[in-house]
């Protein structure tokens, strides 16, 4: 039988303390990282939709049926998960932003210009 000395008494199950330190470190910062992917993956999805929008808009002026152009860019937004929040155009530009619809938070505006 061996008998512990001091030493040996006060750090027993250290090991298992340090262990637990680190799982709770490693699993903030494996949270983090997802939170950052799904952020960026949403600011992603508004950027295509806004960019859709705004390219179904300037089609439709194109097609001199400017009367058209904001519907169909909601419809292009809807199509894409989000929702238009501003619509301007004239002859030769057409601005739109639009918003996620699950994160009301998160939008982009895009520029479409017809020649």
């Amino acid at each position: 039988m061996r008998i512990l000395t001091t030493r040996e008494v006060g750090e027993q199950g250290s090991m298992i303390v340090w262990m637990a330190v680190l799982c709770a470190v490693c699993m903030t910062i494996a949270i983090s990282v997802s939170r950052i992917g799904v952020a960026s993956r949403s600011v992603t999805i508004a950027q295509n939709a806004a960019d859709a929008s705004a390219l179904s808009a300037a089609y439709e002026i194109a097609r001199s049926k400017s009367m058209l152009a904001c519907r169909s860019a909601q419809e292009s937004a809807i199509r894409n998960r989000s929702k238009v929040t501003r619509c301007e155009f004239d002859d030769n530009t057409v601005i739109v932003e639009v918003q996620l619809v699950n994160n009301g938070k998160i939008s982009a505006t895009a520029k479409a210009e017809i020649e």
